[in-house]
């Protein structure tokens, strides 16, 4: 069973062009993982809240792959100082295991 990786990312005010323009280097990078199986990232377009939010949507073969797998590899570092930057706080993360169709 996959896994499926939600990440809510908060990007600072004014730098959403670049976050974006860092993400294409950073999802070669994530896409090269062990595990890997698919990434998305979707931008907020109406919200009354927040401009600024992203959700990062990653498939992985197990939990395992992503944490400890990639989270502890020097593929992460890079990834993360691509991203990082551009953040306004910690991202949300969860996983959800795939279940059967019921």
């Amino acid at each position: 069973m996959s896994v499926l990786e939600v990440a809510r990312l908060r990007v600072r005010a004014g730098s959403e062009d670049a976050f974006e323009d860092a993400f294409e280097q950073a999802a070669r990078i994530l896409r090269s993982a062990e595990g890997q199986l698919g990434v998305d990232l979707t931008r907020v377009i109406v919200t009354s809240r927040e401009q600024g939010e992203y959700l990062l949507l990653a498939a992985w073969r197990s939990l395992e792959d992503h944490v400890p797998g990639f989270t502890q590899s020097a593929q992460f570092a890079t990834f993360f100082a691509l991203l990082g930057p551009h953040l306004a706080g910690e991202p949300q993360v969860n996983h959800y295991e795939q279940l059967e169709a019921l």
